[in-house]
């Protein structure tokens, strides 16, 4: 089946003036473009589209610089194609697969991405993409705390409009290898404070990635309703999942990954979860499906 195909490619070289360029210890390590409001965003008006009354989102850590074999998108064309998500974050995406991506098939999604590291595959970072039916705007990029000169971790938002007004997120925080649990926690925690600031402002959030941190920690406590202090419940906070492992013969034993959707987006009994291992990345897919609240 042909597709129709409608993709707005921003790459490492594109769009850089929305990326601030100073070491992550600066106050100021945000967006030039973070003053969203939802009053100023697109009209909320637009007719229900796909996946009517419910939010699918969904993420997946590709392991893209060797850890996802040659060809992680091959699995991810399947997946996408199958369950037709509204929003679809990846994280350690090599640059080149994501404009891979693009000149093969987006699948109908509107692609953006934002590079955070330099590995064997040149630009390695996070992707988020958006369906191409959903009016979109404001593409922001945000260094986290712990990086310096333009690398470490970050974040990618992108807002759109579905019935609703979101803005939908893909992060990486710093894995305990890298660095310590202090770090993370400032990271989680500088994530967490803008996205109260989001919703006040009306927006509904949707936080997906690899957080490198299990459901009882004090990182993703930050973002947590259910047991912490948070704005959000993952959707599969009532039953978590694995989805790490060692490596791509090992079983699943640690839950890193999550979508966190916003108490204002949904109400958390109408949350589900399914996985899927479409990649041999040591992460596995995850996506979460919610009905959206006072449509």
């Amino acid at each position: 089946m042909k597709r129709k195909l409608l993709t707005t490619l921003i790459g490492l070289g594109v769009g850089l003036g929305a990326v601030v360029t100073q070491p992550a210890t600066s106050a100021a390590m945000v967006s030039a473009q973070d003053t969203g409001n939802a009053a100023a965003h697109q009209s909320a008006s637009a007719t229900k589209r796909v996946n009517n009354g419910k939010i699918i989102a969904a993420t997946h850590n590709i392991a893209g610089d060797g850890g996802g074999a040659t060809n992680p998108f091959g699995g991810v064309y399947s997946w996408i194609d199958n369950t037709a998500p509204d929003v679809v974050a990846m994280q350690e995406v090599c640059e080149s697969q994501k404009n891979g991506w693009a000149r093969g098939g987006a699948n109908g999604y509107t692609i953006e991405y934002m590079g955070t590291k330099t590995k064997n595959c040149g630009s390695h970072g996070n992707a988020i993409a958006v369906r191409a039916e959903y009016p979109q705007s404001n593409v922001q990029r945000f260094w986290l705390p712990g990086s310096a000169n333009n690398d470490g971790w970050g974040m990618i938002c992108v807002d759109f409009t579905k019935n609703k007004k979101f803005r939908a997120c893909s992060t990486h925080l710093i894995a305990g290898f890298e660095g310590g649990d202090d770090t993370r926690e400032a990271q989680a925690a500088f994530i967490a404070n803008k996205a109260a600031n989001w919703i006040s402002n009306g927006f509904r959030v949707v936080i997906m990635g690899d957080f490198n941190a299990p459901p009882a920690s004090a990182t993703i406590k930050k973002f947590a309703a259910n047991n912490g202090s948070g704005q959000f419940y993952d959707a599969d906070y009532a039953n978590p999942n694995p989805t790490k492992r060692a490596d791509c013969s090992s079983d699943w034993n640690r839950k890193y990954d999550y979508v966190f959707m916003s108490t204002n987006l949904v109400n958390p009994g109408s949350l589900g979860a399914s996985y899927n291992s479409i990649t041999c990345s040591d992460h596995r897919s995850y996506q979460g499906t919610g009905t959206i609240k006072n449509q």
